[in-house]
């Protein structure tokens, strides 16, 4: 359900299978995990990551998702040196990819979660990623597009 191995000689590559999300929206709802939390879990299909990439690949696999016409810019914050972007792949609100990327000065993290995800929902994605970096709750000033 989740496997954790070597990119190359310095970057980790996560995979975490749709199961272990339905497993979670399983799950009582708490503090933590509220009923949108689970319904957004089980409507993940997987998710695969990168982690300890170079500031400079992240900005650049950033910018690149940024020109491509199949994303759209969904919100986008910085705050003491980190900056943390999201861009959506969507049809008539159905999200069917959700990029990520958390950057700090000395590197940067990539994730691609893909499934059938409500629009609405998308802002719990945080709560659900187990990667250091996309699981601190954004500033209230988070720019949404």
């Amino acid at each position: 359900m989740l496997t954790i191995s070597s990119a190359d000689s310095n970057r980790a590559k996560i995979t975490v299978s749709g199961k272990m999300f339905e497993m979670i929206s399983y799950a009582a709802p708490d503090t933590l995990l509220t009923e949108d939390v689970l319904k957004l879990s089980k409507s993940i299909h997987g998710m695969k990551a990168y982690t300890n990439l170079s500031v400079s690949t992240g900005k650049r696999m950033m910018e690149g998702v940024a020109k491509n016409k199949q994303f759209e810019e969904y919100a986008r914050y910085s705050q003491k040196g980190n900056e943390m972007a999201l861009f959506i792949a969507e049809k008539d609100g159905v999200v069917k990819e959700v990029l990520m990327f958390y950057t700090t000065e000395k590197n940067a993290n990539v994730a691609s979660v893909y499934g059938e995800l409500d629009l609405k929902l998308i802002g719990n994605l945080y709560k659900l990623l187990p990667m250091h970096g996309f699981n601190t709750k954004a500033p209230a000033d988070v720019k949404k597009k």
